[in-house]
């Protein structure tokens, strides 16, 4: 669905895995969210905020420049979970 749905759209998709809590190592489990083919995967843990900060980076690399001209709508950015 977020295959099919990110490549309607034409948009920049930037994949995060939760869950990965432990400092140097991912759990096996990581590695199956290559598969979506929604490119590299990036390792967060929502609750020791490890990898925020390369999650964030990845958003703003893929963010458009700042112009003043330019109106955006509201689903400028989408985030998708599931819980």
């Amino acid at each position: 669905m977020l295959r099919l749905c990110s490549r309607k759209s034409g948009k920049p998709v930037v994949l995060c895995v939760n869950k990965c809590d432990g400092i140097g190592e991912v759990p096996p489990d990581f590695y199956e969210f290559y598969n979506l083919g929604l490119g590299d995967p990036i390792a967060v843990s929502s609750v020791h905020g490890h990898g925020t900060g390369d999650l964030l980076d990845a958003v703003f690399e893929n963010m458009p420049e700042e112009n003043p001209q330019r109106e955006y709508s509201e689903d400028a950015i989408k985030v998708c979970g599931h819980r």
